[in-house]
């Protein structure tokens, strides 16, 4: 198998995924050092959830099947013109995994702990940290063994289990946006719920939008 891996909690998975889910379909990079899922419009607008090796209980990526597969594909080409990439690809329907991910916990996607917020307290959630976090939660087993092969995931909460199966894409060439971040000429860190905030006060039917960043208060 290309891919195991296996997650004690779901829930901050499927809040990472809905923040992202403004296309059908997303780009999975797999490699030794996790997940990265990636959509993009128009060339122009990329959205990007991580899932460090670290955040699962458990994360095999057989690397040496990765690049068999790889040279493969490449009819039967040597090891040195092989891509030295050591990632895998591949396209997932976006909007059907997150509807797979919620069978246990509903539409709502709530949490019974409330709101939780913060690196530290999302990596206890998907480690099992904290045996509290885990009440109710859906474990997820993800297996996936390279392109042309189902996206699998088993699902188990309180001894119930489900198994889904997605179909898979043979992924289109990743976009690279290199807006060149060296020098770095004004960095800023906001509550993402303010920033919404102040989006929503715009008009929509404007074309662009100015942002300024001021070292002194407007």
């Amino acid at each position: 198998m290309l891919l195991t891996a296996r997650l004690n909690n779901i829930r901050p998975l499927v809040n990472m995924l809905r923040t992202i889910c403004f296309r059908p379909r997303a780009l999975c990079a797999i490699n030794a050092s996790g997940l990265v899922f990636s959509v993009e419009e128009a060339q122009s607008i990329v959205a990007e959830a991580y899932l460090r090796t670290d955040l699962f209980a458990t994360f095999n990526y057989n690397l040496a099947l990765a690049r068999e597969q790889r040279r493969a594909r490449q009819n039967g080409a040597d090891e040195e013109s092989v891509d030295p990439d050591d990632t895998t690809y591949v396209s997932l329907p976006l909007d059907n995994l997150i509807e797979c991910l919620m069978l246990f916990y509903g539409p709502s996607g709530g949490t019974a702990g409330g709101h939780s917020s913060g690196i530290q307290t999302t990596s206890a959630m998907l480690t099992g940290g904290n045996p509290m976090d885990l009440r109710g939660a859906s474990t997820a087993h993800i297996a996936f063994n390279g392109l042309g092969s189902d996206f699998e995931l088993m699902l188990e909460e309180r001894g119930v289990i489900s198994v889904c199966r997605l179909a898979t894409f043979f992924p289109e060439t990743p976009v690279n946006l290199d807006f060149g971040r060296s020098p770095v000429v004004q960095q800023l860190i906001i509550r993402s719920e303010w920033l919404r905030d102040a989006f929503n006060e715009l008009d929509p039917s404007s074309e662009a939008v100015a942002i300024a960043i001021s070292a002194t208060a407007p």
